[in-house]
């Protein structure tokens, strides 16, 4: 689906009929590229809609890793918690899987995209990145 597309699914959700507005919004920073037609970037097109858009690159590792430990800290309570109804994304992290030997997760296409859609969100809300990983 178009931007476009994407813009009034999001427009036609209750809050914003309610007149909440959405905080922000974090992305793959692919979105920077520009369209060849339109020679503007998905990133500057929600800007102009007027919504707050964070990307930035980092490492799959990294943004894993900040999963990881708003899932199971190593002090104090989780900081993440998935509601049942997601059903999609705890399937995706149920199936989420490495290659052999690598850190790189196996891009499926299905599993993959809603993790990456969860990373993006830690990875750009954070203002330093991970140093040291856990286990």
């Amino acid at each position: 689906q178009t931007l476009d597309v994407h813009l009034q699914q999001i427009e036609a959700r209750p809050w914003s009929k309610l007149g909440g507005k959405i905080a922000r919004i974090t992305c793959d920073p692919a979105g920077a590229s520009r369209n060849d037609q339109t020679a503007a970037s998905n990133i500057q097109l929600l800007r102009r809609s007027g919504y707050t858009v964070r990307s930035r690159k980092s490492l799959i590792v990294e943004g894993l890793e900040l999963i990881r430990r708003a899932l199971r800290p190593a002090h104090g309570e989780p900081r993440l918690f998935i509601h049942p109804r997601c059903v999609r994304l705890i399937k995706a992290m149920q199936s989420y899987r490495y290659g052999n030997g690598t850190e790189s997760p196996i891009k499926d296409g299905t599993h993959d995209h809603l993790i990456d859609a969860l990373r993006y969100s830690f990875v750009n809300s954070v203002s330093e990145k991970v140093k040291e990983r856990t286990y």
